[in-house]
């Protein structure tokens, strides 16, 4: 519902991920920020910066709340678990951090074995471990709970660029100059080399299914991949300049990048993925027979055409009376919360013809709000 900002100006900003309204401005944390993520819950912000602060905020009040603000030393690689509970951090050297986000409290602290500059690190999705990468291409996993590596070192080509973990903490993708490599993370073993034209690759993300690899060059272009398939599924250009924060949001449809241009950018992968076999390409035909775009409309047409048996099973689902409902009731509480005149209290009288089918609609809007205004 939310997409979260923040960049060398200092400012945290939330905003509006269905159509990019500004929401909110948080404050300034400090410092250069390193890591702006949402709390576990979804209803507070925590952010760090290079110099070791901590800072929570409430968005929905606008109240900043200071969970630790301490002095620490320098951090020069960060990364943080996608439910946004811990963080592992490495100050000048390399000694990492593993620690409570909002509060600072450290879990574990370990010794990385070598020399020379910090490596790139990744936080495993499930936040159970870590993987680190070395100049030299040495790849080492560790426990996030104890600091003890998993297994034994791994090799890969030299001067990676950029780690990332697949959500099921099977893989791990890796930008090695025009090429980035698929590794299994028990054997090392490559899986596949994804040969890209477009020049070194700073940034990696897989999608929640882990199918999907996006990937951010320094022109400020973001390819992404099917891994089923090992063919380029999309490329989207916008940044002026590289690309610095790359997210999948969790339903796989959108992809949120942002830049070293101060912008945030929400593409829709929707078209791209119709051709997806499973249930993702249904649901994602089912979205774009709305869109205001002729082809992608008649493609969504021909998607839903030839679903297949398991796919019928699915549109009858998807054309039963209930869902019908909720959907009719969806768009009615959206019409009375947004729009003004005349056309509100039709609405209303239209929500409570649908009675009880109308209660789950409700409950969404409800735990959605923000505003107690809204919320009456």
């Amino acid at each position: 519902k939310y997409v979260l900002s923040g960049g060398a100006d200092k400012i945290l900003r939330l905003w509006d991920a269905a159509d990019g309204r500004p929401i909110r401005t948080l404050g300034d944390p400090g410092s250069p920020l390193l890591v702006a993520t949402f709390a576990p819950d979804g209803r507070e912000v925590v952010a760090a910066d290079a110099s070791g602060h901590r800072t929570l905020w409430r968005p929905s009040w606008g109240d900043r709340v200071e969970a630790v603000r301490r002095e620490g030393p320098r951090i020069i690689a960060a990364a943080v678990s996608r439910d946004g509970a811990r963080a592992a951090s490495l100050p000048a050297g390399r000694r990492m951090r593993v620690e409570v986000l909002a509060t600072g409290e450290v879990g574990t602290s370990f010794a990385l074995p070598g020399e020379g500059a910090s490596p790139r690190l990744a936080f495993a999705p499930d936040g159970t471990f870590l993987a680190t990468i070395d100049q030299d291409g040495t790849i080492r996993v560790w426990d996030a709970s104890n600091g003890r590596q998993w297994g034994e070192d791994l090799a890969v080509g030299s001067d990676p660029a950029a780690l990332a973990i697949s959500p099921r903490g099977d893989l791990l993708a890796v930008a090695l100059g025009t090429s980035i490599a698929i590794v299994d993370r028990v054997s090392g073993r490559e899986l596949m080399k994804l040969e890209v034209q477009s020049g070194r690759h700073g940034l990696l993300e897989f999608g929640s299914s882990s199918r999907w690899l996006a990937a951010a060059d320094a022109s400020g272009g973001v390819q992404v991949w099917d891994l089923a398939t090992r063919r380029p599924l999309a490329r989207f250009v916008g940044h002026k300049g590289p690309v610095t924060a790359l997210l999948f949001e969790r339903d796989g449809r959108r992809l949120v990048t942002g830049g070293e241009d101060g912008l945030t950018l929400v593409w829709d992968l929707a078209p791209a993925l119709l051709e997806d076999p499973g249930d993702l390409g249904l649901e994602c035909a089912w979205t774009a027979l709305a869109s205001d775009d002729a082809r992608t409309a008649q493609r969504a047409c021909d998607r839903l055409s030839r679903p297949g048996r398991e796919g019928r099973r699915w549109l009858e689902s998807r054309l039963s009376a209930p869902n019908l409902a909720l959907r009719q009731a969806r768009i009615l509480v959206h019409t009375i919360l947004e729009a003004e005149g005349d056309v509100r209290p039709a609405a209303e009288r239209d929500l409570r013809r649908l009675g009880s089918k109308a209660v789950p609609a409700l409950s969404e809007a409800l735990e959605g709000a923000t505003d107690p205004r809204r919320k009456e």
